[in-house]
């Protein structure tokens, strides 16, 4: 696992960003699009150094695509 994400689209033109449950229900979607973009095999999910790449990966994620997003 190299700790890099796979770009993956996230769509949200059905979303009002202005309306809070809606930011909130991208957000939701962010988070479930890093999750399967950054899931190594799991021999690696075992590893408790590659597990915190793992999480650091998928925090970068929504960071990035929030940021791009705003």
């Amino acid at each position: 696992y190299d700790g890099a994400a796979r770009a993956m689209p996230v769509r949200y033109s059905d979303l009002d960003l202005r309306q809070s449950q809606d930011a909130a229900a991208l957000l939701s979607r962010l988070q479930q699009a890093a999750t399967s973009s950054c899931t190594p095999s799991q021999a690696a999910n075992s590893n408790p150094r590659m597990r915190r790449a793992i999480d650091r990966c998928r925090q970068e994620a929504v960071a990035s695509a929030v940021a791009r997003i705003n």
